[in-house]
């Protein structure tokens, strides 16, 4: 199987430095630059299936990137990024102000507690999971567009590299970028790795 995985394009929230997860913004300007920029340099190919995330961002990248209309496209709620709950839209400075007991705890014991209201590291791998081993099995020997987040991006690498769960802090996947793994018989090539313009 290859994997050609995109997370979204910027947007303001992006900018403003704020935990974001389900949060359902647009991209900004600069977003949508990066996205038709990235038409450039990203490969055309006959996709035998796209998913994406259902979050605007990840929709709108799809749409600004002007894929042939003839492919599958399927939007996966198991892509969407992690809930950050009563923290969404928040800087961490103001989290670390308003709630400091929860956020030391969330600091130390990050895989296993969720913000208020929200979801932990754990939920967000165990549903990451869930959903490649699928595509892994259901996608065999085929060619797939992800267009997804950076928490999501991470795991599914991180999965496919062997690397479980602290996997997570290895990998920096950026805005308006793709990049390309392949998958055969457990073993895991990285082919390109956050892949933009030249500026």
């Amino acid at each position: 199987m290859k994997l050609y995985l995109i997370r979204h394009g910027e947007t303001n929230l992006n900018q403003k430095g704020v935990y974001y997860g389900w949060t359902d913004v647009p991209l900004c300007s600069k977003g949508e630059k990066q996205i038709k920029q990235l038409r450039n340099i990203f490969p055309q190919k006959a996709w035998d299936c796209i998913i994406s995330s259902p979050l605007q961002r990840a929709i709108q990248t799809v749409k600004l990137l002007q894929l042939p209309s003839n492919i599958p496209w399927v939007m996966e709620e198991r892509l969407k990024e992690i809930h950050f709950g009563q923290w969404e839209g928040k800087r961490y400075e103001t989290i670390q102000k308003e709630d400091p007991i929860h956020w030391k705890r969330w600091i130390n014991h990050w895989q296993v507690v969720a913000p208020p209201k929200g979801e932990s590291y754990l939920e967000l791998y165990s549903r990451v999971e869930s959903w490649l081993l699928e595509c892994v099995e259901k996608h065999k020997n085929q060619e797939i567009l992800v267009i997804s987040h950076q928490g999501c991006l991470r795991i599914i690498l991180s999965i496919l590299l062997g690397l479980g769960k602290e996997g997570y802090w290895h990998f920096s996947f950026e805005s308006g970028a793709y990049s390309f793994v392949e998958y055969k018989d457990r073993h895991c090539i990285i082919h390109k790795m956050n892949q933009t313009p030249m500026p």
